[in-house]
């Protein structure tokens, strides 16, 4: 969907808000048994959506909460956003053991 319009918050102004504590380098953002990890560095612009093209997101859109990335195409955002947990250390995420699985 290029040219979409998302309205949300995003990922870097909520997790000032949090303050998280001073070991915090990763974050990951869980959706039921999918869960993806990023370095905090990488989440500024990441957008947590709950609009989409000003209405309210669809559950089938991934409502009410989906992590759009920037850059990046709309099915490689994370649908049905659950839980965000920081870390100090990097968590395997779900996608690649998939992928992993898939090239085998």
């Amino acid at each position: 969907m290029p040219q979409t319009e998302w309205q949300g918050v995003k990922v870097g102004t909520l997790l000032k808000m949090a303050e998280p504590y001073p070991n915090a380098r990763y974050a990951v953002f869980k959706s039921d048994d999918y869960m993806e990890c990023f370095p905090l560095s990488d989440t500024d612009n990441m957008l947590i959506a709950y609009m989409h093209r000003g209405k309210p997101l669809a559950h089938e859109h991934g409502g009410p909460f989906r992590l759009v990335f920037p850059n990046q195409a709309c099915y490689q955002s994370i649908k049905w956003l659950s839980e965000i947990e920081l870390t100090s250390d990097y968590v395997e995420g779900t996608a690649k053991k998939i992928a992993l699985a898939r090239i085998r």
